[in-house]
């Protein structure tokens, strides 16, 4: 028995068991193939491996064209900035930002000023996450050496450290990501400023 019928006749039954969605898949000789296997809604999806590191800058637009954050990103509000024993301390109070589409719908159907919306639930409880060393990390106003300027810059620990002290409590607005964004824990490896206007 060839693999190729196997692996239809595996797809058949898993289909038929409803557990598993075939978009299809890609077979290429000589190249890495990569295959994500979910249940639910979700897919199964083949093909060359393209990861992107969690250690990657967070894109300037963090939310997809619905107006609904990217996959593995978690907003908050940046509510504390501590250094202790070299290491950066983070205390973010969860939140939601939508845009567009998103902000209309969670809005009632009206689109909001500005076209964007941030849903706090008061009783979110505020988490501390440690900062992984090589971290990437944006500031766009509050963050940054003038706060003045509104301009997309990296920024490094101290810069962060220093910069949010300035703000004496101030609350930021920021994007994360975490190595298992799925259960949102584990060291932040990327931090991008939301600019609020």
């Amino acid at each position: 028995m060839n693999v190729r019928r196997v692996a239809l006749s595996l797809a058949v039954v898993a289909i038929s068991v409803g557990v598993f969605g075939v978009v299809g898949s890609q077979w290429r000789s000589g190249s890495d193939v990569q295959a994500k296997v979910v249940s639910g809604e979700e897919a199964v999806a083949a093909g060359p491996a393209d990861v992107t590191s969690s250690y990657d800058e967070i894109p300037e637009e963090a939310v997809d064209e619905d107006g609904y954050a990217l996959p593995g990103l978690q907003f908050g509000m940046l509510t504390k900035v501590a250094q202790k024993d070299g290491k950066v301390q983070l205390t973010v109070q969860e939140a939601e930002f939508y845009t567009g589409k998103a902000a209309a719908t969670i809005n009632g159907g009206v689109v909001p000023p500005n076209s964007y919306l941030i849903a706090e639930d008061g009783s979110s409880a505020e988490t501390e996450y440690v900062l992984a060393e090589d971290a990437s990390l944006v500031g766009i106003n509050m963050l940054i050496d003038d706060p003045s300027v509104v301009e997309r810059q990296n920024i490094t620990r101290e810069q962060l450290v220093e910069n949010f002290r300035r703000g004496d409590g101030q609350r930021v607005p920021v994007w994360v990501r975490h190595p298992d964004p799925e259960f949102e824990d584990g060291p932040v490896t990327a931090l991008a400023e939301q600019y609020i206007p």
